[in-house]
């Protein structure tokens, strides 16, 4: 039960919190830089063990070289064994058993392939063909020697004519424990070793002497290491690959390519070994992540109880005061904090200040509270005898108010009719008023045509008057004709009086004067006619003249009419005036006796809404009082009851001043 409790506390899920920000991190770091580790172990050991093998390639070529080399000084420090003279050529090529221990065997072969120490035919090796096509040196496959059961592997070098042809080859079969110093020296991790595969898969050395000339198909190697061997190692000339033995254990394995022979030289080793220091690392790794887990859970621990001890003591100083105990005061090592946790303490002592002063003040109020609720008691009953004497007074006010309400409403039946009639007069000074306006219209419509005759009148007499201007000049224009016409008349007379002389002058000059003559009597009918016009011209113009007068008479006339008729309408139009003006003040005199009549109305109509209101008052009032008759005998049963609630609540009064006495302060 303990332990659960001790799950639920702070403490628990600090230290809980503490130890997930710690060692999730942790870890994780931790299996990045194992993985980065391990990743860089094993690219580091994988380059290892592919430099091995291309050191051990490298150490194979340089040997198949240097077996070349030995082949081919004698080439060129023998001339002889261009000619192919197979005796003296075999003669030199003993020196090369007996100088170098590796080599078992030299002999040459000519260029149809016989050899000259045994009745043997080369010519269809895959090295004879190598060397006689490509006319370099080649490096056969394992071989086993007929006579001593021996294995081993055949350097031939090309021996060429004058004409550069082939012409045959010189070989030196090399014991396969020669490679022992080479291959068989290599070493990496603790059992890992080198081997060497022929371009075919054949092993021409292993540790295993027992499977040396074998091919590696045969050597009970399981399906996926088949794979490994065929699709790997003799497919490509460098790589990395991992495949498992016959014995079932899991290995890793560099090759490389050697060049001429194409044989593959393969580093292997256990996984497991060559792993070992990736092992190594992660017991390590996990070591130290135990220790920094134990150091995390240690300082998780102390580091919440450093966090969880302030908050527990805060804890059971709330538990205190809970228990009504308000004596005891904040712990001063919790007051002098500067942290979230002081915050919480300077919290709970203000709480605790404040929860005292609002203790005292409940104290107080309630010592207040019984003091009050006595003379509460001793009120009420004065109050009691008040409401009784309320209540008959109120009882004779409901009987005065019912009278004045009577009273109120027979006064308001009289302004109701008073009202009537003065709305009645209203209405027909309202109508006489509109009836005047009417009439101001009329007059206004009928000064303004007044007006308008005057000004026609002014317009006739002054067109009568231009017409008698204008007939008297006509007149005179016809006075000027006449006597124009009297000048022509005289103009014609002596004219025609010419003319007769010169008749009578042309009549005494004879023949001479008859053209003058023609030309007077033509002069003489010429004044006639005119003298004729002119006295027609007499007679119009004499006519115009007697109708001008009668028409200037009669403008005269007509003129002094219109003029006296101008007068007369002037006259009409200032009477028209006179009446606008006369029923304008009429119209205003009634408007003024509407808008009094109108006020009179309305205030007789406020007057009549007051009077009912003063009706509906008093009734409220009688109705008031006799309803306050009724609250004060309400209210005297309240106040009984008030004094017995203020029996309760000094009783109440002294409960809380007992509960408020609990606390400690």
């Amino acid at each position: 039960m303990n332990i659960m409790k001790f799950f639920g506390t702070m403490k628990f899920k600090i230290m809980l919190s503490m130890l997930c920000i710690a060692l999730i991190p942790l870890l994780c770091l931790a299996a990045l830089q194992s993985s980065q580790f391990s990743s860089f172990l094993q690219n580091n050991i994988e380059q290892q063990q592919t430099a091995l093998a291309e050191l051990n390639r490298n150490s194979l070529s340089d040997w198949i070289d240097s077996k070349a080399d030995q082949l081919s000084n004698n080439l060129d420090a023998y001339p002889e064994f261009k000619e192919m003279d197979l005796d003296y050529i075999q003669s030199v090529l003993h020196h090369l058993e007996v100088n170098d221990s590796d080599v078992e065997l030299a002999s040459v072969v000519d260029k149809d392939g016989n050899i000259g120490v045994a009745s043997i035919n080369l010519k269809e090796r895959d090295y004879f063909k190598a060397v006689a096509e490509t006319k370099e040196y080649a490096v056969s496959d394992i071989i086993i020697n007929a006579e001593t059961g021996n294995k081993q592997i055949v350097v031939a070098v090309p021996v060429l004519d004058q004409d550069n042809n082939f012409n045959g080859l010189i070989a030196s079969y090399v014991r396969l424990d020669a490679l022992s110093d080479t291959v068989g020296k290599i070493e990496i991790a603790d059992t890992g070793f080198g081997f060497l595969l022929s371009s075919n898969g054949d092993f021409i050395y292993h540790p295993d002497q027992d499977i040396i000339g074998e091919n590696y198909s045969n050597v009970g190697m399981n399906e996926e290491t088949l794979q490994a061997f065929e699709k790997e190692i003799l497919s490509n000339d460098t790589g990395y690959v991992t495949y498992t033995d016959g014995h079932g254990d899991e290995k890793i394995a560099a090759f490389s390519t050697v060049a001429k022979s194409g044989w593959k030289i393969v580093v292997t080793a256990p996984t497991s070994e060559v792993y070992s220091e990736i092992q190594v690392m992660a017991r390590s790794s996990a070591l130290l992540i135990l220790v920094a887990v134990l150091l995390v859970i240690v300082s998780a621990f102390f580091l919440a109880n450093l966090l969880a001890k302030p908050i527990t003591e805060v804890s059971k100083h709330l538990n205190i005061l809970a228990n009504a105990d308000f004596t005891q005061a904040v712990p001063e090592n919790l007051i002098k904090r500067k942290d979230e946790v002081g915050d919480l303490v300077h919290a709970t002592k203000k709480m605790q200040d404040s929860l005292i002063d609002i203790i005292k003040s409940v104290s107080d109020a309630t010592d207040q509270l019984s003091s009050n609720s006595e003379y509460l008691i001793q009120s009420a009953s004065e109050v009691t005898e008040g409401s009784k004497q309320i209540a008959t007074t109120m009882q004779e006010l409901s009987l005065g108010a019912e009278s004045q309400a009577t009273s109120s409403g027979t006064i308001s039946e009289l302004m109701e009719g008073f009202v009537e009639k003065v709305t009645e007069a209203s209405n027909s000074t309202l109508h006489m008023r509109n009836e005047s306006q009417g009439i101001i219209e009329q007059t206004e419509k009928g000064q303004e045509s007044m007006e308008q005759s005057i000004i026609q009148m002014e317009m006739v007499h002054q067109i009568v008057q231009d017409g008698v201007e204008k007939v008297r000049s006509l007149d005179q224009q016809a006075n000027q004709i006449s006597k124009l016409v009297e000048v022509i008349q005289g103009i014609a007379g002596q004219t025609n009086l010419l003319a007769l002389n010169a008749a009578i002058e042309a009549a005494r000059a004879g023949e001479h004067g008859k053209g003058f003559a023609v030309v007077a009597n033509e002069v003489r009918k010429l004044a006639e006619e005119v003298t004729s016009s002119v006295g027609d011209i007499t007679k119009i113009v004499t006519g115009i003249q007697k109708e001008s007068n009668d028409v200037m008479n009669s403008l005269q006339n007509g003129y002094e009419v219109v003029e006296e008729g101008s007068k007369q309408i002037t006259i009409t139009g200032e009477r028209f005036t006179g009446i606008n003006q006369s029923v304008s003040t009429m119209v205003t005199m009634f408007q003024s006796i509407s808008s009094h009549l109108a006020v009179i109305a309305k205030d007789s109509e406020t007057m009549s809404q007051s009077f009912v209101e003063i009706t509906s008052v008093s009734e409220e009032s009688a109705a008031g009082i006799e309803q306050t008759a009724a609250s004060s005998e309400q209210l005297l049963a309240s106040m009984e009851e008030v004094t017995h609630s203020a029996d309760q609540l000094a009783r109440l009064a002294e409960d809380l001043l007992t509960k408020v006495n609990h606390f400690k302060i």
